[in-house]
């Protein structure tokens, strides 16, 4: 309330992540979570899973109003704000009022943005050459709140492959020591390899491969696919760009990147 309402002048709708996360759920719990984010002036705060502790988030939150340990004013704005964005993008618009192809584009265009240079070789990029290997895994759930497609396999270096005009390998997300070996073997037949990372510093040998190809004097670009982290410690000589997303738009968004067509303009919201 203080930094976004006062200092900066915010007057739009606050909202949360959800409050099952692990962090929130093992450390604070989540009715408790609750609560201390709409003391802290979220105005709609996310259970995204269960219903049950939605109902009990919502007494808590009823009783920390009755004893005041929760402004009933500050309940109260908070509804007006819901109750005003609602207004003026759902009562408010007429029947085909919503143009999904701006939209569509103007979400691209942000998330162009995004794209995050994090390490540039001295030598400059490396080039890709006319044959580039684009090694990915699945975007495997990381734990029981996700939304992975579970039919979904190699869609980075397929996806990368077709837009670089280049060749697809998959990697499993724990690549083995026999796997980084003939990944490397098979991208010395290669231009260049172009690794994507999906929680990387979890699954140690997608970077154990990078580091593997860069090694062998295969050019090489890492793109952290989910949280930045990936590319902390990588070999000097690999480019890393952080994508912050395993979606067709990311992987369309970095291949623009590297075909030479967009600047990767974001900023790294953490220090690595």
């Amino acid at each position: 309330t203080g930094l976004l309402r006062e200092q900066m002048g915010f007057d739009g709708l606050i909202v949360s992540d959800c409050m099952e996360m692990r962090a929130i759920k093992d450390h604070f719990g989540t009715v408790n979570g609750v609560v201390a984010a709409m003391a802290a002036g979220v105005d709609l705060v996310f259970i995204s899973h269960d219903t049950l502790l939605s109902g009990q988030a919502a007494r808590a939150a009823e009783q920390a109003v009755a004893e005041g340990r929760l402004s009933a004013a500050e309940m109260q704005a908070s509804v007006q704000r819901i109750l005003a964005l609602k207004e003026k993008w759902v009562d408010g618009m007429p029947e085909g009022g919503f143009d999904f192809d701006e939209a569509r584009r103007e979400n691209e265009a942000l998330l162009q943005k995004t794209i995050t240079e994090v390490h540039r070789p001295a030598g400059g990029r490396p080039a890709l050459g006319s044959a580039p290997l684009c090694i990915g895994c699945p975007a495997y759930r990381t734990s029981l709140v996700g939304n992975v497609d579970a039919g979904e396999t190699n869609r980075f270096g397929d996806g990368m492959a077709r837009a670089l005009h280049g060749s697809a390998a998959a990697m499993q997300p724990e690549p083995g020591r026999e796997e980084i070996a003939a990944l490397v073997e098979l991208a010395r037949r290669h231009t260049s390899a172009v690794v994507g990372t999906f929680n990387g510093r979890l699954r140690r040998g997608q970077l154990e491969l990078v580091a593997r190809l860069a090694e062998a004097g295969v050019p090489t670009v890492a793109v952290a696919l989910r949280g930045p982290y990936d590319l902390a410690g990588l070999p000097e000589s690999v480019w890393t760009l952080a994508a912050f997303e395993y979606t067709e738009q990311s992987i369309r968004a970095v291949a623009r990147v590297l075909r030479g067509e967009a600047e990767p303009t974001g900023r790294l919201p953490v220090t690595l």
